[in-house]
């Protein structure tokens, strides 16, 4: 069980010359779903190293206390520049809305961020494309969408990266205009309502992608 005391990014002592290791970017994703590890794995770089969470849990308060062991575990501190994020679909589900608020909740007491795309994943792809207000009543129609970019794509495919990196500024741009979007149209963020939507872009500002522009 999960102790009641913050246990997220504590701020721990320690002589910060002998710290030699990259920051480690820790994700904690869905089940088995390949789709977030295939592309996020690729922000390996010379700053950080991508780790993901264990695990198969599909609920969003499940992923959440993952993520707070798993970086105890490795020993890692925001101080340093290690991030965490739990990455959720909304997956037009009103139950899962429910689950994503607990989420939120415990998210928020050990400063971890909750990276929501609604309904899917694949909204942040359609992003580097398109910007669109469009719909959805499943993720299966976001994936036909997408396939009109990628036509061969599948959740499994392990080149997503390489085909629309060169389009990442746009995507950022896209996402957070149907942020704006959303809530200039008075929808509550985190809800069913709030969509087409997408969180993926904060990742990307915060480990300093634009900066490299």
């Amino acid at each position: 069980m999960i102790k009641s005391k913050q246990i997220g990014y504590k701020a721990k002592q320690r002589n910060s010359r002998s710290r030699k290791r990259k920051n480690v970017l820790l994700f904690s994703t869905e089940g088995n779903n390949k789709t977030e590890t295939l592309y996020l794995r690729n922000l390996n770089s010379d700053r950080y190293v991508v780790r993901f969470c264990k695990g198969n849990y599909t609920n969003p308060l499940g992923m959440v206390n993952t993520l707070i062991r798993e970086y105890e575990d490795l020993d890692l501190n925001q101080n340093d520049g290690d991030l965490a994020y739990c990455l959720v679909d909304s997956d037009i589900n009103k139950q899962k809305e429910t689950e994503i608020f607990k989420a939120l909740r415990k998210a928020k007491k050990n400063h971890i961020q909750l990276i929501i795309s609604n309904p899917c994943f694949e909204i942040w792809y359609l992003c580097h494309f398109v910007y669109s207000t469009a719909q959805y009543n499943s993720n299966d129609e976001v994936i036909q969408k997408i396939k009109e970019y990628i036509p061969n794509y599948s959740k499994n495919l392990d080149s997503v990266y390489e085909l629309i990196s060169n389009k990442t500024y746009q995507a950022i741009q896209n996402a957070e205009k149907l942020e704006i979007f959303n809530l200039e149209n008075k929808r509550e963020k985190y809800k069913q309502e709030f969509s087409p939507s997408t969180d993926v872009y904060k990742i990307f500002k915060e480990i300093g992608f634009l900066e490299n522009e």
